[in-house]
């Protein structure tokens, strides 16, 4: 029997437990990954032995107890481990709604100990780097285009409500990233947190306080490419927040936001504009930038999360 790619890499990532992370004093071994990801050890050992391929749905233990990389596991993206923390040197903690905040110095180390572009095949793929024109090139421009707005409103004596001051620290929100490959196993996870955990993380700079629940999306497909400016095009990715399902009781601030993303239950996540709420029924319009895509209508009981988009980075 010929070796799956996933079979391939469940046979690495089984090696790099067995020589990486300790159960107690002693390494694990087939036998207590077995226990743990809810296997038999025969299961292991059929793969190891060529005699079986394994499938994603056996063998996602990996991922939440081992902190085994989803998106390496299942598509050979990025390094086989997502847990970051033992190679972040800059002692850093997020506050209460989830921000690093930083001086723009260790942003950038900080940045390069969490990514090696150099070997992350994903982002090498989609042209994203860490330094010119990449991350944080981008969080720099972002932050001395803020500054040269603080400096224009001070010098034009315009009254404001509040005190505004230059921002000489990065607040950096690091969310998890819902990639093209990675959107079926969210529909599956979801509402797992350790599932969540497993996602790879990616930085987002604020520089006002956000609460709420933050994840990213990237853009599949054109419906929403109208080739004007405001278009979300294919590889794009999106900050984007959670509404509440409490909240869709009462009509939806749709004219506030351009556009949503819609994990519908059966028929997967989509990024579309709302339109329309009829409260009464709990029926949404959602209609498409791309005039070749015609509206449609979605119940509020199919939907399973509910986003808004707060902010979008070009995939150019």
């Amino acid at each position: 029997m010929g070796q799956s790619d996933l079979t391939k890499r469940f046979i690495e990532a089984i090696k790099y437990i067995r020589e990486n992370i300790k159960d107690g004093n002693k390494l694990e071994n087939n036998a207590s990954i077995a226990k743990k990801i809810n296997v038999s050890p025969s299961y292991i050992t059929e793969a190891e032995k060529g005699r079986t391929n394994v499938k994603i749905q056996k063998i996602q233990g990996l991922c939440s107890v081992f902190s085994i990389s989803r998106d390496w596991l299942e598509f050979g993206y990025g390094k086989i481990s997502s847990n970051i923390k033992n190679k972040i040197n800059i002692d850093i903690q997020p506050d209460e709604n989830g921000i690093i905040k930083m001086n723009k110095d260790d942003l950038e180390k900080y940045l390069l100990s969490v990514f090696d572009a150099s070997t992350d095949k994903y982002f090498e793929e989609r042209g994203i780097s860490l330094f010119r024109g990449g991350i944080i090139d981008g969080l720099n421009k972002e932050i001395n285009k803020k500054n040269k707005q603080i400096e224009m409103l001070k010098s034009s004596n315009a009254p404001t409500n509040e005190e505004v001051s230059p921002i000489t620290e990065g607040g950096i929100m690091m969310v998890p990233l819902v990639n093209q490959y990675a959107q079926a196993g969210y529909m599956m996870g979801w509402a797992d947190v350790a599932y969540i955990e497993t996602l790879p993380k990616i930085p987002w700079i604020v520089d006002k306080e956000y609460k709420g629940k933050y994840i990213s999306f990237e853009v599949r497909g054109d419906s929403m490419d109208d080739g004007m400016k405001h278009s979300y095009e294919q590889g794009d990715i999106l900050l984007c927040r959670e509404i509440g399902c409490d909240y869709w009781k009462s009509r939806l601030h749709f004219n506030a936001w351009d556009a949503f993303v819609i994990v519908h239950k059966t028929d997967g996540i989509v990024l579309k504009q709302i339109v329309d709420h009829d409260v009464e029924n709990g029926i949404i319009t959602c209609h498409s930038f791309n005039p070749i895509y015609p509206d449609f209508k979605v119940d509020l009981r199919d939907i399973a999360q509910l986003f808004n988009v707060v902010k979008q980075q070009k995939n150019k």
